[in-house]
């Protein structure tokens, strides 16, 4: 394990400052809670009718699920929320019913 790594994380574990996976094509990256929110508030730009991503605990999945109508949208919210995800979406104005 390269030594910076280690002093990284004893660092991080000393300071105490709370960290967040994300999971973006099965690349784990792990940061903190503001970093995590910045990578959703850009990911969210890139999303017109879809999911972007899905968070369960202190994880994030970075997802890319576009739907070309809202009730299907609705119906995979609906199923991650059952599932115990919080759900990142946008519903595109204009987009079938």
């Amino acid at each position: 394990m390269p030594t910076t790594y280690i002093l990284a994380e004893m660092m991080r574990k000393k300071s105490n400052i709370k960290t967040i996976k994300v999971i973006q094509n099965n690349v784990t990256y792990e940061m903190t809670e503001e970093s995590a929110n910045k990578v959703l508030d850009t990911t969210k730009k890139f999303m017109d009718n879809g999911i972007y991503a899905v968070r369960n605990g202190d994880s994030i999945i970075i997802s890319n699920e576009s739907f070309k109508d809202k009730k299907s949208l609705k119906d995979r919210v609906n199923d991650y929320k059952k599932k115990g995800y919080e759900v990142f979406f946008n519903e595109k104005r204009g987009v079938n019913q």
